[in-house]
């Protein structure tokens, strides 16, 4: 993020983890510290980005990216754990393998944009975690299950 930030892209994080965060990213001239927001504040948030940046050491799942995705926003993050799994390289965002390459397909997307379809594929995808699919997922399986018992 310090990387991204120095070369003059504006970055607005959250959370709650500012206890832990180094001071350099802290006093950063280019990153603005929101802490904990509310859930209209986050959806307005994730709404309004560009992109959401994902840099993580440890994510067995990934709720950001995919609550910026089910607001219609594309993430940039590393092609590994809970995130690399689910999120799909250029539909729904960009999966990287290195820093070097996070912080070059960051300073590009700041640059140059993106198709705007990739906002609606962003929810699209999102749509395909949501317990509803699942559900009727489940049921399906189930009805077919008891047909073969029948």
């Amino acid at each position: 993020i310090k990387r991204v930030s120095d070369l003059c892209i504006k970055i607005k994080a959250f959370g709650s983890k500012m206890a832990v965060t180094r001071k350099d990213i802290l006093d950063h001239p280019n990153i603005v510290f929101l802490g904990r927001v509310n859930v209209k504040e986050l959806v307005d948030l994730y709404t309004n980005a560009l992109v959401t940046l994902f840099p993580f050491t440890h994510e067995p799942f990934g709720y950001v990216p995919l609550e910026s995705m089910a607001c219609g926003t594309p993430v940039l993050t590393y092609k590994r754990q809970g995130p690399g799994e689910y999120l799909i390289n250029g539909r729904a965002g960009w999966l990287v393998n290195s820093d070097d390459d996070f912080v070059k397909i960051a300073v590009k997307l700041w640059k140059n944009g993106y198709p705007q379809k990739i906002r609606m594929q962003c929810v699209k995808e999102a749509s395909k975690l949501d317990k509803r699919f699942y559900m009727e997922k489940w049921s399906k399986i189930l009805s077919r299950l008891q047909l073969l018992r029948n």
